[in-house]
């Protein structure tokens, strides 16, 4: 059984990704791929240029032997060992439980795509791939999520701030207030057949003391026990030797891919587009993990280098950092335009799942794969999707919303939707009635005007007096209405809060848990079997 689909055209945020949905020949220049007509040479092209085919895959099983479901993973990495195996990858930062719900519809475009694949490629072996996202420091964009609760108040449940130390999130250990999170959560949701057991489960893997992205991954691997997929940790060891010789020639050409954005960008607000990445002037592309812990990134300067944090300002030469590279690889992180250079260096990438600030992300690295040497995947937009309960569907049936209004006013929607059911009712009826009351008194006037014209002006401010009693009666009127319309305000509200909660798309604020803990952790599964990965637009998903 599956949920029912509506496909719904809205237009997309931001123009670039619209146009790489819609208008690709707009972007063509920007892009080494076109996302879905040349496939199939990327795949030759890709498998060509990987170099890694034997060292990846025993890095990765051992990364994901210690998963409940590991020989499922174990199995699907053997097969990165073929020649013919290509991945496909999608990442994310590794959010408090999960994070926002597109880290979810991110992965079931990915495990989408590699079923679909494997039927139109037969003679090619895919492999899904997950990149935990663990290299950056901010800890304010992890450490809590979003749940709409039973009052239709958007709540934030979350872990204490602390003290920023510049340390990259797999340094970072779960502290032991997340034991506080299941009452929490036990209060929002009713008892129900699910709601224990999934708790305890969030609760085994965001134990306090773990780390956030071994807590993540079990996290998702409970959530797609049935499918798996495999987990990639960059931060370990292993894999930043592998990366070293990238990190050492994205440094060594750091003023000429400095210049690549420069002319990129140049060009995109050419074709009025928007800048996604913006270097400052000596920026390099890479961060170095400096003696107390904090991500200090790398710049150029006359010649040689500058560590600089707000803790940190060390100047070195290039022999010494090159030296520091080569002896410790793995304190070196790349930043937010090298990171998928560095996923498709290491892995034989041939689709990433992008959402819409990774699509113009990759809008300016075209120049960077070509200066480094790495033929670029295919950028595929992941799934968009809203989810609307039976609740939210009753609402929208009753009040015969136009659901694609909604998406293309958002916040605006509601007040635009009663007003013009006021003026509907109520504007042609104070109309007819000023015009009524304008047309007497000129005829009134014209009578009295003959017997004395003195009392033209008698007769014009009682014409006024009586329009503005007329005007102020329709002011009254509209806070009746407005006071007998709180019911329906608040239900239409509900609307408009489960479908753009905080004013933000459903699936860039609420957190999975919203679902399973209602409909089972059978949920994933069915929403899998419900959207269509081949629909481009956003898809609402009828629950």
């Amino acid at each position: 059984m599956t949920f029912n689909k509506k496909s719904l055209s809205i237009a997309e945020n931001p123009q670039l990704f619209s146009d790489y949905l819609y208008a690709f020949e707009n972007l063509s220049s920007f892009f080494r791929w076109h996302p879905e007509k040349d496939l199939k040479i990327c795949l030759e092209k890709r498998q060509q240029n990987y170099q890694l085919r034997k060292k990846i895959p025993e890095i990765l099983v051992r990364q994901n032997r210690h998963f409940k479901n590991s020989a499922q993973l174990v199995q699907t990495l053997e097969k990165l060992k073929a020649d013919n195996t290509m991945a496909i990858v999608t990442g994310q930062q590794v959010g408090l439980y999960g994070g926002p719900l597109y880290t979810i519809y991110k992965i079931i475009t990915v495990l989408k795509l590699a079923d679909h694949l494997a039927e139109r490629y037969p003679e090619w072996q895919f492999v899904p791939l997950f990149w935990m996202e663990v290299g950056d420091s901010d800890y304010q964009e992890i450490n809590h999520f979003y749940l709409i609760n039973q009052l239709n108040e958007l709540v934030r449940l979350g872990l204490p701030e602390t003290p920023d130390n510049h340390q990259s999130i797999y340094h970072r250990k779960i502290p032991a207030e997340i034991t506080q999170l299941r009452e929490q959560l036990k209060k929002l949701f009713p008892d129900n057949d699910f709601r224990d057991a999934i708790l305890d489960n969030v609760q085994e893997s965001y134990a306090p003391g773990r780390s956030f992205h071994t807590a993540f991954a079990e996290w998702i691997q409970y959530l797609l026990a049935d499918s798996g997929i495999p987990m990639i940790f960059p931060a370990d060891q292993s894999l930043a030797e592998l990366a070293q010789p990238i990190y050492q020639k994205t440094l060594q050409d750091w003023q000429i891919i400095q210049q690549h954005f420069t002319n990129t960008n140049r060009q995109l607000q050419q074709q009025k587009y928007h800048v996604q990445i913006q270097l400052d002037p000596g920026q390099t592309l890479l961060f170095y993990e400096a003696d107390d812990g904090s991500r200090s990134r790398i710049d150029g300067e006359n010649g040689n280098f500058l560590i600089r944090s707000p803790q940190v300002r060390q100047k070195i030469s290039e022999e010494e950092l090159f030296k520091k590279l080569s002896q410790q690889p793995e304190r070196f992180t790349p930043n937010v335009a090298l990171r998928p250079v560095i996923q498709d260096w290491l892995f034989p990438t041939v689709i990433y799942v992008a959402g819409p600030g990774e699509i113009s992300y990759a809008a300016q690295l075209k120049p960077v794969y070509e200066n480094l040497q790495i033929i670029p995947p295919v950028f595929y937009p992941r799934l968009r999707i809203s989810l609307i309960e039976s609740k939210i569907e009753k609402v929208v049936s009753k009040f015969k919303v136009d659901i694609t209004e909604i998406f293309e006013l958002r916040e605006e929607w509601l007040e635009q939707k009663i007003q013009r059911q006021a003026d509907t009712q109520f504007n042609k009826l104070f109309q007819d009635s000023g015009s009524i009351i304008k047309n007497e008194m000129i005829k009134l006037q014209e009578s009295l005007s003959r017997l004395d014209p003195a009392l033209d002006w008698s007769t014009q401010k009682t014409a006024t007096n009586m329009l503005e009693l007329l005007d102020k009666l329709r002011q009254k009127t509209d806070e009746a209405y407005w006071r007998k319309m709180n019911s329906d305000l608040s239900q239409l509200n509900k609307v408009l809060t489960n479908l753009f909660p905080g004013g933000n798309f459903q699936e860039r604020t609420v957190n999975i848990l919203q679902y399973i803990i209602k409909y089972g952790p059978e949920f994933i599964k069915k929403l899998y079997d419900s959207v269509d990965i081949h629909d481009r637009h956003h898809q609402l998903i009828f629950l």
